[in-house]
């Protein structure tokens, strides 16, 4: 395989990077910094800036799999200029891409995957939601993410019927949300928001990594929820990494009025319930290196 990988010096971007030079796949990457293109010894970079419509076409030569990670982080405060900038830096990004493709004479692109979030759910504490449920959450991150599916349709245009990845909570010790998680608890200190029973549907960045790459080689097609088969409620999170750290905490719970009065609509990302079934993935044949949280904390924690 020939792959072409955008957001590649984000945290799943480079970890794909570096396991697809590991099976021997040749790589070409997108930057919008100079100072990036060599940042992969084995892997090729190529310039682009999706938020002025410009890309070096080489980057599609031999070609035969593409995919976009592409996206400001949501983590930052959402001012006014950030909002714009969370939804541009996907839209544009795609847009970017789909014209590149468009300007070319021909092309050997055989399959197109694009992030995407369990963000478009509506919040829910007693169902798994699937990739069927229609219903999208009236909040921002619901309106940035639907927006972004939609512009990702357009590649359909094209003749390539994308593959979207609903990504869940990614874990992974090299940044992410766990990070910031394991500081107060290594002070025998747990942090839920609200009451902690909000479902967290979470995935190990390897078993992430591995589905984009399983799914691509499938030439899949249509929408999936990149995440573990089992959730779990957010109190029983920080008491697993207490656990996997050999730790004993006292757990602190957050008031919802609190939550938000700091964080503001944020908040939502820390006390939405979002329970999601990856029954779809399961039926792919995907075989989970980390199906349970235990194993996936111990790994990274080890």
């Amino acid at each position: 395989m020939r792959l072409l990988i955008t957001g590649a010096t984000g945290l799943v971007g480079s970890r794909l990077v570096e396991q697809c030079l590991a099976n021997g796949h040749q790589v070409h990457y997108l930057s919008t910094r100079p100072s990036q293109l060599d940042r992969f010894d084995k892997a090729q970079g190529f310039m682009w800036n999706p938020l002025e419509g410009t890309i070096d076409i080489n980057c599609f030569e031999g070609v035969d799999t593409v995919i976009n990670l592409a996206g400001s982080s949501i983590s930052k405060p959402w001012t006014k200029k950030n909002r714009k900038l969370i939804l541009e830096s996907r839209i544009k990004s795609l847009e970017t891409l789909r014209k590149g493709i468009q300007s070319l004479d021909n092309h050997s692109i055989k399959s197109f995957l694009t992030a995407s979030a369990i963000g478009i759910y509506k919040e829910d504490y007693n169902n798994k939601l699937k990739e069927v449920n229609t219903e999208v959450a009236d909040d921002f991150l619901g309106s940035v993410v639907h927006a972004w599916e939609q512009e990702a349709n357009l590649f359909t245009e094209l003749g390539l019927d994308p593959i979207i990845l609903r990504i869940g909570l990614v874990l992974s010790s090299q940044g992410g949300v766990l990070p910031s998680l394991l500081s107060p608890i290594k002070a025998s200190v747990g942090i839920v928001f609200g009451n902690g029973d909000q479902w967290q549907s979470w995935i190990h960045i390897d078993d992430l990594v591995q589905i984009i790459l399983f799914l691509s080689q499938k030439n899949e097609r249509g929408i999936f929820n990149a995440v573990a088969p089992n959730p779990v409620r957010q109190k029983e999170l920080v008491r697993s990494i207490a656990k996997a750290l050999n730790k004993k905490i006292i757990l602190f719970r957050m008031p919802k009025l609190i939550v938000k009065l700091i964080f503001g609509e944020r908040s939502g990302l820390l006390i939405n319930s979002h329970c999601i079934s990856a029954s779809k993935i399961k039926k792919t044949d995907y075989q989970y290196s980390f199906a349970t949280l235990d194993q996936a904390l111990d790994h990274i924690v080890s």
